[in-house]
Formats: structure tokens, sequence, C-alpha cells
């Protein structure tokens, strides 16, 4: 008697042995059920906690709307960190050094958009996305606008404009005897003298006592990039009130 060859089938024959299905245990569908109960029942519960989220944020930004003292007091402590973290990134984003001076500025020129028009940037906010969110993008474009500015500033100033006019106020005048050095003195502490308090300090710190702009932004509570441009208009100003006196005499 030849033996099928079982190879050449398509199908086994029907008293080859079969491969039986796994046994599922009355205990295993309990578990595996339970286990779906979990899982749904987590997932309702998210849904709740994030609806519950909304609702809260959506009561708070409708206090700040308001003008809440507490409620803003409440908004720059929780979110403080994250304006000053946005702030140094996008300074490392613009390759421009985080100083704290600079941080501060930032930080108060954000404050001024949120408040702005009657808060209208934040009236303009739908909810589309997470407050936080929504602030970090406002906070870096805040920042990038004022790095802009500065940097447009410190472009319009001239390489000279740093330096003060020598055909203005001479260092020396060996040609001119004492009585004349006496004049010339005597004429610029007059000028000096009409000018306002703010543009008479940089001169001095700069010229006088030779702070670099670091020193004098510290000094007159301003930014370092700030500095540039104010000594360069205060020199502008001394120079037309000392042509104004020279015409006179």
């Amino acid at each position: 008697m030849n033996v099928p060859d079982f190879s050449l089938l398509d199908d086994p024959p029907s008293d080859v042995p079969t491969k039986r299905a796994p046994q599922v245990h009355q205990a295993d569908r309990d578990r595996s059920q339970q286990q779906t109960r979990k899982s749904g029942n987590a997932h309702l519960t998210s849904g709740r906690n994030k609806e519950t989220v909304g609702n809260n944020e959506r009561a708070f930004i409708q206090k700040l709307l308001q003008r809440d003292q507490q409620s803003w007091d409440d908004f720059l402590g929780r979110y403080h960190k994250l304006i000053v973290s946005r702030i140094l990134a996008a300074c490392r984003e613009s390759g421009n050094s985080a100083r704290p001076d600079l941080v501060e500025e930032c930080g108060a020129e954000v404050m001024a958009v949120l408040f702005q028009g009657d808060l209208s940037s934040l009236r303009q906010f739908k909810g589309r996305c997470k407050l936080s969110t929504w602030l970090a993008v406002i906070v870096r474009r805040t920042t990038l606008d004022v790095l802009r500015r500065q940097r447009k500033a410190s472009e319009k100033i001239c390489p000279n404009d740093s330096q003060f006019d020598i055909a203005t106020v001479p260092d020396s005048l060996p040609e001119k005897n004492q009585e004349d050095q006496s004049s010339e003195q005597q004429h610029l502490a007059h000028s000096m003298s009409q000018l306002k308090d703010g543009d008479r300090r940089a001169l001095v710190l700069y010229f006088d006592l030779k702070l670099s702009y670091a020193e004098i932004g510290r000094q007159l509570g301003i930014s370092e990039n700030a500095v540039g441009p104010k000594l360069h208009r205060a020199q502008q100003r001394l120079k037309k009130i000392m042509q104004a006196g020279n015409r006179k005499s």
C-alpha cells in the first residue's frame, strides 16, 4: 500500500493532527473585560479633566479681562518663568546676549502689549490652544520686535557719532593762551548746564568718567544698546547750544 505524499496536497488529510486553539478560561475573560472597563473610565476621566481645565482657564481669562488685580497677580506668578524662558530663547535665536536689563525691558514690553488697546490681544484669544502656548508666541514676537528696534537704532549711528566733535569741544588748544582756554571751558560749562539732566549725565559719564556703554546704561537705567543713540542726541543738542552761543558773542 502506497503512502500518500501529503506535501503535494493543498489541504492536509482529515486524520493529520492539527494545532488546537488555546482555551480561554473564564478568569482570563473576566480580567480582559475589567481592563477594558478601566481603560474606558480612564479615557472618560481624562476628557472630563480637560473640560474642567478649559472651563477654569476661560473663567480665569474673564477675570483678567475685568482687570481683577488678584487674577493679574496670579497670572504673573503662574507665567513669570515661562515669560523669562521665552525671552531668553528669543535672544538666543537672534544671537543676542540676554542681559538682565534687556530681559527686564522685554518683560515690560510684553505686559504693555497685553494691556494695549484695552487688552485687545487677550480679547482676541479664542481658546484653540492653552493660554500658556498663546502667551509663549506673544513673548517671542514681542522680544524679537524689541531686539529689531534696538538694532535699527544702533545702525543709524555713524562711527564718528560715538566721538565728540573735536572742532566744537577741542581736547587741547596749544595755540591759544590760558585766557582763551578758560573762556572755552566756561562756554562749554554754560552750554552743558542748559542740557536736560539725562543728556548732561550721559555726556559726563562717557567723556569725563570714561565709563563703558554697559556701565552708563546701568547708571541711567536704560539698556546698553540705547546708550549710543542717547549720547548721539545729547551731543547734537550740546553742539547746537554752543553754536548758538558763539553767534550771540
